[in-house]
């Protein structure tokens, strides 16, 4: 992972936003100790990444030149450049308190079950979603805006019902809100990945319409939680009709 993606990755951490599922699988358990150990079979680089900032002389193996790095201005501006020992007390309790989403596969799970050929399976055999392949390419400005958009209404999309746990989890929410910006920008069209991956391209390195994405989106949900309430937003809770802007 490139110092980028980790900076980013803590920034995520920190803010308490969700990051994707962890998996793990069950190994056999000690008879003499009767502990119970698990394989990590996708996520060792954001276990790793945690551990490298938090702890990282608990981390086997260091190697300052691949697992020493920095938060990033463009992430963070409040604490780039500083240890996770230099963070104000209550935002290392809430990083030490985050909570992860994971799934374990049972003992036994056959390796030729957890792996798959194409670059749109993880080490799993889970099939990621659009966005968690935007999430694993895309660092920039557009990105973080649409991620910072989407975990703002955390709250809103629970109390709706619009996603799940895992559904979020698995980015859902960022994707709809990335839909909803190339709405936005370009009018309400058919549905394109094409498009919305394009947009992430084009607003990798400066996002022009910033400002106004943010104050116009922030401004929708405000009325429709002013106007509908959780009470009537049954309607709403199918993706497909959750179509605001």
């Amino acid at each position: 992972m490139e110092a980028r993606a980790k900076s980013f990755l803590i920034d995520t951490v920190i803010k308490g936003f969700p990051i994707p599922i962890i998996f793990l699988r069950d190994l056999k358990p000690d008879l003499k100790s009767y502990s119970v150990s698990r394989d990590v079979v996708d996520g060792q680089q954001r276990l790793r990444t945690l551990i490298s900032y938090i702890i990282p002389d608990q981390l086997r193996g260091f190697d300052p030149e691949h697992d020493d790095f920095k938060l990033l201005k463009a992430h963070n501006p409040e604490y780039a450049g500083k240890a996770f020992s230099e963070l104000p007390k209550n935002v290392e309790e809430e990083v030490l308190d985050y909570q992860f989403s994971v799934n374990v596969f049972p003992l036994g799970t056959d390796d030729r079950m957890l792996s798959r050929s194409s670059p749109e399976w993880n080490s799993t055999g889970y099939k990621l979603s659009k966005q968690e392949l935007r999430n694993a390419e895309f660092y920039g400005e557009f990105k973080q805006t649409m991620y910072a958009l989407a975990n703002e209404q955390l709250n809103r999309w629970r109390e709706w019902g619009v996603f799940n746990a895992n559904q979020l989890a698995r980015m859902l929410a960022v994707e709809l809100t990335s839909e909803l910006t190339v709405y936005m920008m370009e009018g309400q069209l058919e549905k394109s990945d094409k498009r919305i991956d394009k947009a992430y391209e084009d607003n990798e390195l400066k996002f022009p319409l910033k400002a106004e994405v943010q104050r116009r989106y922030r401004h929708v949900f405000d009325a429709i939680d002013e106007k509908i309430g959780v009470e009537d937003m049954a309607y709403f809770k199918k993706r497909t009709v959750f179509s605001p802007c």
